[in-house]
């Protein structure tokens, strides 16, 4: 069991660091983050402090030492995330509705 952990620890890690790389080099949000508003301020930069945030949480997930803060790192960016996209869910679901009437 703990092999299955440390895999699923290690590729998590890729991935983050990939993810982050990705909106590092775009200077842009990217996939699931795409709604971020066109008119947030200094868009471009939050997009890159967003990549750094997730290249250093996915090189926390490698270390024994920093696995929980860098965990909690990224539990807490997908939260924020979620939380931003809750207002527009109800829309979307009123028009969906509205649609199949």
């Amino acid at each position: 069991m703990p092999t299955q952990i440390h895999l699923g620890r290690y590729l998590s890690a890729f991935a983050m660091i990939a993810l982050g790389a990705i909106g590092l080099l775009s200077a842009n949000f990217l996939m699931e983050w795409t709604p971020a508003p066109a008119q947030l301020p200094a868009r471009a930069a939050w997009a890159c402090l967003h990549g750094a945030v997730l290249i250093l949480a996915g090189l926390g997930l490698f270390f024994h030492k920093t696995v929980r803060l860098a965990a909690l790192t990224l539990g807490s960016v997908w939260l924020v995330w979620m939380l931003l996209h809750i207002p527009p869910v109800p829309r979307q679901l009123a028009r969906r509705i509205r649609r199949c009437l």
